[in-house]
């Protein structure tokens, strides 16, 4: 499977790269620039490519935001859907 799949986050950066390894349970990651690649299964991994949106300044908002895409390699549908259900379960 090398599907993919969208979040929107309602944080910095700086705050995604902190709280990503409790949302990966821990497992082996590599932080490239704005891509990580976690090792999510034996033969499987999940890319994450991580952009910031920019700041909506209009009315009393300005809060960071950030588009969260991952693609699935080497995973089956399974698989995917229990990562992203680990990784959503902490309410990033």
């Amino acid at each position: 499977m090398s599907a993919a799949l969208s979040r929107h986050v309602p944080m910095t950066r700086a705050e995604f790269l902190r709280v990503l390894p409790d949302a990966i349970d821990g497992r082996p990651h590599r932080v490239d620039d704005d891509m990580i690649e976690v090792d999510a299964t034996d033969n499987g991994r999940v890319l994450i490519r991580v952009t910031e949106k920019p700041r909506d300044t209009s009315g009393d908002r300005d809060a960071p935001s950030l588009q969260v895409d991952f693609t699935f390699e080497s995973m089956s549908d399974d698989e995917a859907r229990l990562f992203m259900q680990a990784f959503d379960a902490h309410d990033l």
